[in-house]
């Protein structure tokens, strides 16, 4: 699998100044976060494998500054980002001066950047997405990025739960209770179950020994033990099936033959699912399946988070009577938890083994975080559909999808419940309409009855375009990059809001540094239908250290459409080594002290877009 290696940038652009007039704008937003690969996005990575790293650099773009990251945190479980040696500093040093010349000469004495890197391991199949928090000074000044991946299921993928089965004290010659194992399908396919059986014949299965489960879903298989003597007895579920990687699954099945009048049931005794921080509740029978009265000392359990909540006290049980134990489970930790259950007659001791599960939902969209529709013509509009996935193992309910403030709209076919572990999926679409020639933002909250949850926030915007041609962005920073080294491409689009068709020729890029710009991918066609949109992607390649400048243009039916250029060629020779850079740039002369703009961005990420 092929994997891009992105730079990001981040930039903190704080106030400094030359010994003269107005600076070069600089690499004032820093584009240049590229270096093999714009985008944050993963690919296809199958359920259970580990993609390949992609790698990031934090740097400083123009001004002196000194940041410190002071964490890089993220909350999805499908995604692991590895930041190490935090916190740590992000720095440009600058000086500048000159005494008899036009231009002042601003030197980059020190140049720190900090990389990280993170890969993905898809647990579930379908798109995901992960916002990744850059802490800065504090948290005064955090910046996110947001990475993307899609989890490809495998054809075929069984699961058994559970994975062993202990009925506990069963009495000789009668079979215990129930227990029930689901053979789960979490491939794409359909799976096929060429044999089901247990071993020996104490143990015995109901349910069919060959049967197809289709992709998502379960076959339910029962299991009963029945003990011919006192004493332990071992066994096994076996399951063969076309899974490739797993063709047969053992289940251990364990009982105890045991001489009593008393039945214990259920037994083995499962409580109900329940959510963490919930509790459940059963009750467990006690019978005497005897001829004469047996007199009941005790019950009790362990295990963590297992009690007795109904204590049916000392007393005797009848002949053919019972009485029930309550059995609560606290549901505080996640996972799996077994104890095991005592009853004390005169008879002598009885166990059962109990188990109880808490479950814990997570909520995954995709996109996430930030999501620009980009331009789009006044009256026209723009669809983005999201994707909405459970990677825990708890069901949850997705009970609002809020309506954004104008021009966006959303659509939400709810309430639905979304499955544990990517089972299915909910949906919901934004549409952007914008009514001015401005950007328009907003923000789009999903609900569910997750406990705790305040609700999920993505945040969107748009940029309203006029009638006629636009190029978009107005200006292309592709920031600070080291001599001679290429760029990942950015997008300069033309759109055409009128309601004929555009024609466009001569795309060149024109001014001071053009040789440091090139346009290496155009349209295939000439010709920009109504509504429609021409792309063509730019690098840039400083041959020389400093600030450089152009403009890309395009002659179009009625017009000429600009792009301011920016870019910054940083020289090496200035220092080496321990993660710093170093460059030159020059600033023009005058009277007042050189204004860099104030401004944190961290920018330069893929953004997928859909249009209507």
């Amino acid at each position: 699998m092929h994997h891009r290696v992105v730079l990001v940038a981040l930039a903190l652009v704080i106030a400094t100044g030359c010994q003269g007039g107005d600076a070069l704008p600089l690499s004032q937003t820093g584009q240049d976060t590229t270096i093999l690969s714009g985008v944050t996005a993963f690919g296809t990575v199958t359920v259970g494998q580990t993609s390949g790293a992609l790698a990031f650099v934090v740097k400083p773009a123009a001004g002196a500054q000194n940041d410190t990251i002071d964490a890089i945190t993220w909350s999805c479980p499908d995604f692991t980002v590895t930041a190490d040696n935090l916190p740590a500093s992000v720095i440009r040093e600058i000086e500048c001066g000159c005494t008899f010349c036009k231009q002042n000469t601003c030197t980059t004495t020190t140049y720190q950047t900090y990389p990280f890197s993170a890969t993905f391991h898809p647990s579930v199949g379908g798109a995901q997405s992960c916002v990744v928090t850059l802490h800065i000074d504090s948290d005064t000044a955090n910046q996110t990025m947001t990475l993307s991946g899609t989890g490809m299921v495998p054809p075929v993928d069984i699961d058994v739960q559970p994975t062993s089965i202990a009925f506990g004290d069963v009495r000789v010659g009668s079979p215990s209770s129930v227990a029930t194992v689901n053979v789960r399908n979490l491939g794409g396919s359909t799976m096929t179950v060429s044999a089901a059986g247990v071993s020996p014949a104490d143990f015995t299965m109901t349910g069919a020994t060959s049967f197809d489960v289709p992709a998502g879903g379960s076959y339910p298989l029962g299991v009963q033990c029945t003990p011919p003597a006192a004493g332990g007895l071992g066994g096994s579920l076996s399951i063969d099936s076309n899974d490739a990687n797993q063709p047969n699954v053992s289940i251990p099945l364990s009982c105890n033959g045991v001489m009593s009048s008393l039945d214990l049931l259920p037994s083995p005794a499962t409580l109900p699912l329940t959510r963490v921080g919930s509790p459940s509740t059963m009750s467990i029978t006690i019978q005497n399946a005897g001829t004469a009265s047996t007199n009941l000392a005790s019950v009790s359990i362990d295990g963590p988070g297992l009690t007795i909540s109904s204590d049916p006290g000392a007393q005797a049980i009848g002949a053919g009577g019972s009485v029930a134990v309550g059995i609560t489970f606290d549901g505080a930790t996640h996972g799996d938890v077994s104890g095991t259950l005592t009853v004390v007659t005169d008879e002598g001791a009885r166990t059962a083994q109990v188990t109880a599960r808490a479950v814990e939902p997570t909520i995954s969209l995709a996109p996430d975080g930030a999501v620009d529709f980009g331009p789009v013509c006044i009256g026209q509009m723009a669809t983005q559909m999201f994707t909405i996935l459970d990677l825990g193992d708890g069901d949850f309910a997705v009970t609002d999808v809020s309506t954004p403030d104008a021009p966006f709209t959303s659509q939400f076919d709810g309430p639905g419940t979304v499955q544990a572990s990517g089972a299915n999926m909910a949906k919901f679409e934004v549409t952007a309409k914008p009514t001015d020639a401005a950007v328009a933002t907003s923000a789009v909250t999903v609900t569910t009855d997750i406990a705790g949850d305040p609700g999920h926030v993505i945040a969107v915007s748009v940029t309203g375009l006029p009638s006629g041609a636009s190029a978009t962005p107005a200006t292309l920073d592709l920031g600070s990059n080291p001599l001679d080294t290429t760029t990942v491409g950015q997008t300069i689009t033309l759109t055409n809001c009128d309601v004929t068709a555009v024609d466009f020729t001569n795309a060149r890029i024109e001014g001071l540094d053009a040789d440091a710009f090139t346009i290496v991918q155009s349209p295939t066609s000439a010709t920009i239908a109504a509504s429609g949109a021409a792309n063509w992607l730019v690098v840039f390649a400083a041959h020389a250290a400093g600030a450089k400048t152009a403009t890309f243009s395009v002659d179009y039916t009625g017009g000429t459409a600009t792009v301011a250029l920016l870019g910054e060629g940083l020289d090496p020779s200035i220092g080496a080594g321990g993660g710093s850079e170093h460059s030159y740039y020059t600033c023009s002369a005058g009277g007042a002290s050189a204004a860099w703009p104030v401004g944190l961005a961290l920018l330069a990420f893929g953004r997928r877009r859909r249009r209507a």
